[in-house]
């Protein structure tokens, strides 16, 4: 939030489609992937299609790993878009190109619906303004106003209420975690503390 003429604290929410689609090809292809922390899978639950599954290989995996860490780490909303049918962001990755060229459309559809559910989610959160209220119970705390701090904080449909933090600026956040008000407020109220 910005108040006039003072620096203040912002919190940006965003739902990167680029990642959605990353996690739709690794649960699709059935990828066995190393994150740190692990992801869990998407929901709803995407089905690994046996026939995908059963052509992927190691070279697959460690290139989905790469991808996904370039676009988690990503520091802005703005993605460059995946552009089929080559995908020139994958060029040193032919293994994932040709899985991400196997499912894109379903994953597209997919993170499309998911979209849309963000959206509508976050319309009915407006009302609750869950980052302002957490950022003035921590200054009521402090008992002072908040540093200037600036969040960014990434929701994705994944299985369970998890959040982490990428950086002290950057977090993730489960559909599900931020729906449940208690769990979400005392998740951020600790992230928050840290940055005010």
């Amino acid at each position: 939030m910005r108040h006039t003429g003072t620096p203040s604290w912002r919190m940006r929410i965003d739902n990167p489609r680029s990642l959605v689609i990353a996690l739709f090809v690794r649960d699709r292809a059935g990828l066995r992937a190393r994150t740190d922390p692990v992801v869990p899978p998407l929901s709803p639950t995407v089905e690994a299609l046996p026939p995908l599954a059963s052509r992927t290989d190691p070279a697959a995996t460690e290139q989905w790993e790469r991808w996904w860490a370039a676009e988690l780490g990503r520091d802005d909303a703005s993605e460059e878009a995946l552009s089929p049918p080559d995908f020139p962001q994958l060029h040193d990755g032919p293994q994932l190109a040709a899985l991400v060229r196997e499912c894109y459309d379903d994953a597209e559809r997919w993170s499309r619906r998911r979209r849309e559910d963000h959206v509508r989610s976050e319309k009915e959160r407006l009302h609750r303004l869950a980052e302002t209220n957490v950022v003035q119970a921590v200054e009521s705390e402090l008992g002072r106003p908040a540093r200037p701090f600036d969040l960014r904080i990434v929701e994705l449909p994944l299985a369970g209420e998890v959040g982490w933090q990428v950086t002290p600026t950057h977090v993730v956040a489960s559909h599900a975690l931020r729906n449940n008000s208690r769990a979400y407020d005392r998740w951020l109220t600790g992230i928050v503390r840290t940055l005010a």
